[in-house]
């Protein structure tokens, strides 16, 4: 029963992400009218939801993973991102552009979850920060239908939620990536829509460099520190 309530939750989560995505998109279109009316919203992505039952099915594994395993060994902490990104491989198109910056953010991805890996001492809150906007790199495919992006999404964000705090609570941590997606959804509509592959490259590699250089620096402070307990 516990599973299911969870279920519910990660499904409800999902439409309510579909919901702010329209929502945002609306309000930059100037058709306030409909954006008055977030039931509507709401309820029309639930069949679109239920046609990617098998994606869903994985992502929600993941999920459960990332909240019960995970925290028991740091030896589990690829598993649910291997299982995300499988979701990923099964709606993948043939575009090699997509594939550079999905394996570009999958790296930059796994250089913000090093410190973590590590065990540093020393928290790393940019490496969080930079996680969080590669996810949303990872995660920008408009073709792909919008309940199955955002699933994706709300999973991707839940999963770096619980790499950092393996404590947290299931539902706290549901809510707090679906206020990530509203905060990504609005820092990307700010990226210029001319040339969105050229954009996505510039933010990607500035994402990268700067997740390389935080895990510099955390590792530099890390001996600092290290060298002070001796």
């Amino acid at each position: 029963m516990s599973y299911l309530l969870k279920l519910i939750v990660f499904t409800i989560a999902t439409l309510v992400a579909c919901t702010i995505n329209d929502i945002i998109k609306i309000k930059t279109e100037r058709r306030i009218g409909i954006a008055k009316r977030p039931f509507i919203l709401f309820t029309r992505h639930l069949l679109g939801y239920l046609n990617f039952m098998l994606h869903i099915a994985i992502l929600f594994i993941a999920i459960i993973f990332a909240s019960q395993d995970m925290k028991l060994s740091s030896e589990y902490i690829m598993l649910p991102l291997v299982l995300i990104f499988v979701t990923k491989l099964l709606f993948a198109k043939n575009n090699k552009e997509r594939l550079y910056l999905e394996g570009i953010s999958i790296a930059a991805i796994l250089i913000c979850l090093l410190p973590v890996l590590l065990r540093y001492i020393t928290p790393s809150w940019f490496s969080l920060i930079m996680a969080l906007v590669s996810v949303k790199i990872l995660n920008r495919e408009e073709n792909e239908p919008l309940p199955l992006n955002m699933a994706r999404n709300l999973a991707l964000n839940f999963y770096i939620f619980y790499v950092w705090f393996p404590l947290s609570n299931f539902y706290v941590c549901i809510i707090m990536a679906v206020l990530v997606i509203y905060a990504q959804n609005i820092l990307y509509t700010f990226i210029p829509k001319f040339n969105q592959i050229k954009n996505s490259k510039l933010v990607l590699a500035w994402a990268f460099l700067t997740s390389l250089c935080i895990f510099v620096i955390t590792s530099v402070v890390e001996v600092l520190l290290s060298g002070g307990y001796h």
